[in-house]
This record gives structure tokens, sequence and C-alpha cells, in this order.
């Protein structure tokens, strides 16, 4: 946790180790009318492609697929991208992982850290 180097590069192999190929993006930018009430207030995919309507983005997707909306602020308003569920599960195999919340559009990231799962 002291080297972000070492850390940047340990979540990349995780990630290549479950599928994911360097250059595709975790999330996917997404774009169209609405979206605000589409972002979730969870952490998980809780609607398919074709529940969302008149939405695009840069992969094509089939209607079943599961996926969920999130929003970023930024300095110019928000950013809305989707999550396919094709990104790797979290880090809960190996380390300890942190209990996590959204709280009015933010995430709060708690403490003190779960134990790591036993096999």
């Amino acid at each position: 946790f002291e080297n972000p180097s070492d850390a940047i590069a340990s979540i990349a192999n995780y990630f290549v180790n479950h599928g994911w190929h360097p250059g595709e993006p975790v999330l996917l930018p997404l774009e169209g009318q609405g979206l605000d009430a589409l972002a979730t207030s969870g952490l998980k995919t809780d609607k398919t492609w074709g529940d969302l309507g008149a939405v695009s983005t840069s992969m094509e997707l089939s209607p079943e697929t599961p996926v969920m909306v999130v929003r970023f602020e930024t300095e110019d308003g928000y950013e809305y991208r989707l999550e396919t569920g094709a990104s790797p599960p979290p880090f809960s195999e190996c380390v300890p992982t942190f209990p996590v919340e959204l709280h009015q559009g933010r995430v709060r990231i708690g403490l003190p850290p779960r134990p790591p799962k036993q096999a």
C-alpha cells in the first residue's frame, strides 16, 4: 500500500488474470437523456441494457446484458459510465476489503477493513 506503482501493477495483473485486456475500458462511457434517473443507488448491476432505453455506448450489448449506470461528479458536472459486470470481481479472495456505501451521491469507504475471506 506504500508503493503506488506496485499497487497499480497488481491491480492490472488481477484484471488480466480475470479476462480484461490492456486498452479495454473497465467502465464504458455512456450518453443519452435521463441518465441521472438511471444511475444506481447501490453497487450491483440492477438493470439490463434493454431497460435503459435511448442511451448509447461504444460497445454493442444484447438487451439482456446486466448493467449498472454509475454517476461521477466532475468539475464540469456529471459523467456517466456503464458497468456491465465484465470487470473482475472485487479483491475479496486474499486481501482485506473495506465497507463501501453511497451517501448523497458520494462513495464512503469505512474503517476498519474487513478481514480476508477464508478459502
